[in-house]
């Protein structure tokens, strides 16, 4: 009889690694916690035979220092690796990296019961479709650096200003 099992590992400070089964699964010398109080839903990640950019959802309950983590953005752009691991008989027989990419948005809703994050994840071809550059405004640095000045005037020229020579 062949089962398996879905890890997920998405690239906090301190990974966060979780398995959807009853119990705690030990893989690349990582212990991924068997927590069906955090891992709400794996949503579905499509297979396509052409090149393009892969998307899925995975939905977590809004433990307090995951809504820390994503309250003070950092989770853009983490990466994320989605497993499954195969059994044969009770032992270990393959492994499919299903998905593999970034964190890309993230959504929060609050419940009568519980609080979810969920968040939308895209594969590195993703990259290929995004502006380059970071686009920033006062505001949007207060977020990283509170209290600087850096941007206080940001937005306010109306034409280009040449930098150097």
């Amino acid at each position: 009889m062949s089962d398996f099992i879905n890890l997920i590992r998405i690239g906090f400070p301190e990974p966060l690694l979780l398995a959807d089964c009853g119990h705690d699964v030990t893989f690349n010398s990582e212990l991924y916690r068997a927590d069906s109080t955090l891992l709400i839903e794996i949503g579905d990640v499509t297979e396509e035979n052409q090149l393009n950019t892969t998307t899925f959802d995975v939905t977590l309950a809004g433990a307090p220092e995951l809504v820390l983590l994503v309250r003070t953005g950092q989770w853009l752009n983490l990466p994320i690796t989605y497993y499954r691991v195969w059994y044969e008989n009770g032992v270990q027989s393959d492994v499919d990296v299903v998905f593999r990419g970034r964190l890309t948005e993230q959504t929060e809703t609050d419940g009568e019961d519980q609080q979810t994050i969920q968040f939308s994840c895209s594969s590195h071809f993703i990259d290929w479709q995004s502006k380059g550059g970071r686009v920033a405004t006062n505001a949007s640095q207060q977020v990283y650096a509170p209290g600087d000045k850096g941007f206080e005037h940001a937005g306010k020229e109306k034409q280009n200003v040449k930098w150097g020579r």
